[in-house]
């Protein structure tokens, strides 16, 4: 009897930590997948006649929407967002496909001359840009 119990739990133990580990591995996978769906990076930056126009790539497999009720892209310049203030093609919503790249330009002028910081988000990365008009 002593035999069979000392099987019975190395069983139980073995069920467990196999379990365990795919339920680990389902969450991870998970997690990991969503962090990278939606990576952004700015291929270039430039200003000109006082608008500021950003080359943004969407390095994931989600496409990166911005519209009226989605904002997955948000753009920040000296510490005020301006997300609304850049348009792809005169439209002010637009989507990012997936391993696509898109020119934004900001339709607002009055950005003056000297050093403007750039912060553009995505939901799963940020990168922060410093130009000069």
């Amino acid at each position: 009897m002593k035999a069979q119990s000392t099987v019975v739990a190395v069983i139980l133990l073995l069920i467990i930590t196999i379990s365990l580990a795919g339920a680990a591995y389902v969450f991870m996978s998970g997690m990991l997948t969503q962090k990278i769906s939606k990576s952004i990076s700015v291929l270039d930056a430039s200003c000109d006649n006082q608008n500021i126009t950003l080359v943004v790539s969407n390095d994931g497999t989600e496409d990166i929407v911005n519209s009226a009720s989605d904002t997955d892209l948000k753009v920040i310049i000296d510490n005020a967002e301006s997300t609304d203030t850049f348009h792809i093609q005169g439209n002010q919503f637009y989507t990012i496909g997936g391993r696509e790249s898109k020119v934004l330009i900001d339709y607002t002028t009055g950005y003056g001359s000297g050093k403007h910081i750039i912060i553009v988000t995505s939901p799963s990365n940020s990168i922060r840009l410093i130009i000069f008009c």
